[in-house]
């Protein structure tokens, strides 16, 4: 077997890195964790951020935990061996991660406790999207190299998340604070058999037609989000088309032999309006589908024109939540 030196592994792609590694080779080891534990920590780190813990990312401790961990997994357990695509390894690696990192939070209560620990971030996530932090926003998931997987990851985590929300609902003695409150995060978690029964005992329709509404506002709700995906899929071609006009910009600044200003300004102004394009569409997806005041007001019994005050009575629905976790 083939030994190679430090320097020489240094300089070696990843895709002949790996199977030194899968060898058995303590110096491609070696260079292996030399090389992706900045991307295993830098991702531990926004997990713990889309996960509403970014505070645990300021105990470094934390982190070397749970990188200690994945080394384990990887080196001594031979996970690596589970990597059938290396020329997919770092996504591969962002995803094993941030699997491993929601396992430690779930391990030690973390996400199960997250409405007590954030209460001002749940009382924001009732009116904007679940997972929004002032931490990190929507613009850093798409903006990182690895946004595709971020951005699945947000949407498991929000749905651990939504979960633990509907616990604390649950505990709201007004039947209809409560059910208006749990019905306008439907678009995120459908209802349950138990949930189903329970809603019947306060609304007029039959169970036939609750399940039917209840389908085709599901149904809408998750076209809607399909919808949002796909936009949040082209604000990734404009950050790529803005890096483009960036570079494009930097060479004709770097030519000191030729005049480039009108191309220059021309490239500036397509930067711009590429920029504005960019962020138009990133605030149009911020906020999660939800079902419209209307469409709530059906389903709880509330005459159409007094379905308005759905709007009031999520208000107090969520006061009644604020105080429940004050008071826990």
């Amino acid at each position: 077997m083939k030994l190679h030196s430090l320097h020489s592994l240094h300089n070696l792609p990843d895709i002949d890195l790996i199977p030194l590694c899968l060898q058995h080779q303590r110096s491609a080891w070696e260079e292996f964790f030399k090389r992706f534990s900045p991307l295993i920590k830098k991702t531990i780190r926004r997990t713990f951020i889309k996960c509403g813990a970014g505070y645990l990312a300021e105990d470094i401790d934390n982190i070397w935990d749970i990188h200690a961990v994945i080394v384990e997994k990887l080196y001594a357990k031979g996970a690596l061996n589970q990597c059938v695509d290396i020329s997919g390894l770092r996504s591969w690696i962002v995803r094993v991660t941030a699997n491993q990192t929601v396992d430690w939070l779930k391990h030690r209560g973390r996400i199960k406790n997250l409405p007590l620990i954030k209460e001002e971030q749940l009382m924001r996530s009732l009116s904007s999207p679940i997972g929004d932090s002032q931490e990190f926003t929507l613009q850093d998931v798409i903006e990182d190299e690895d946004a595709d997987l971020f951005a699945q990851l947000e949407q498991a985590v929000s749905q651990l998340y939504t979960e633990c929300v509907i616990e604390q609902i649950a505990g709201i003695d007004n039947p209809t604070h409560r059910w208006i409150l749990r019905l306008h995060i439907l678009g995120q978690l459908s209802i349950s058999e138990t949930e189903l029964e329970g809603l019947l005992t306060i609304s007029p329709l039959t169970k036939n037609e609750m399940e039917e509404r209840l389908h085709t506002l599901e149904s809408a709700l998750s076209k809607k989000e399909l919808e949002r995906q796909d936009d949040l899929g082209r604000t990734v071609l404009f950050w790529h088309q803005l890096r483009t006009v960036e570079n494009k910009i930097t060479r004709l600044n770097n030519d000191t032999f030729s005049d480039h200003t009108l191309e220059i300004s021309e490239l500036r102004q397509e930067w711009t309006d590429l920029g504005t394009k960019k962020q138009d569409l990133l605030s149009s997806c911020r906020l999660l589908p939800k079902p419209t005041n209307r469409e709530i007001a059906e389903i709880m019994g509330i005459p159409e024109d007094k379905c308005g005050n759905v709007s009031k009575y999520l208000e107090r629905s969520r006061e009644s939540l604020r105080k429940k976790i004050s008071s826990l």
